[in-house]
């Protein structure tokens, strides 16, 4: 009973990770008929996110005004693939030091959302996150055929 349940506990999760890749890799897809238009960044930095056992997770936090067909917006993505927390303040500042507040800068817009933009549109982790939800969803149906 308990290898059942753990067996779908790691197939769920490992088919949840490759949805969510899935999901990306489409947006990132899409992305492609997405336009540049001017932005103006308005605060360039490092913020605090996450607490895990103990250690405090950091993100690069980039937040611009751009303007698209003549309405005013804010925007605070980066990369389209989503921002990675780490545990290191220094490697956070690294992934922020392309950015300086009062900078010009490209934003890509989705002309169907205008909300919805981003400074890169470049995926990360996307081979790490297809690897892990390949992982856990092949143990999770090796522990349901019974031969883990």
């Amino acid at each position: 009973m308990m290898d059942s349940l753990l067996g779908l506990a790691l197939l769920a999760g490992g088919v949840t990770v490759l949805i969510q890749v899935f999901l990306q890799c489409r947006v990132l897809r899409q992305s492609r008929y997405w336009k540049p238009t001017p932005g103006h960044i308005q605060f360039a930095g490092v913020s605090a996110v996450d607490r895990l056992c103990g250690l405090t997770f950091h993100r690069a936090k980039v937040i611009y005004d751009y303007a698209f067909e003549g309405r005013s917006f804010r925007g605070d993505t980066v990369l389209l693939g989503g921002e990675l927390s780490v545990p290191k303040r220094h490697w956070a500042f690294e992934h922020s030091r392309d950015f300086v507040a009062t900078a010009h800068v490209w934003v890509w817009v989705d002309p169907q959302n205008p909300q919805r933009c981003c400074l890169r549109r470049e995926g990360e982790r996307f081979l790490f996150a297809t690897a892990l939800g390949l992982v856990f969803a092949a143990l999770g149906a090796s522990v349901l055929a019974g031969h883990i």
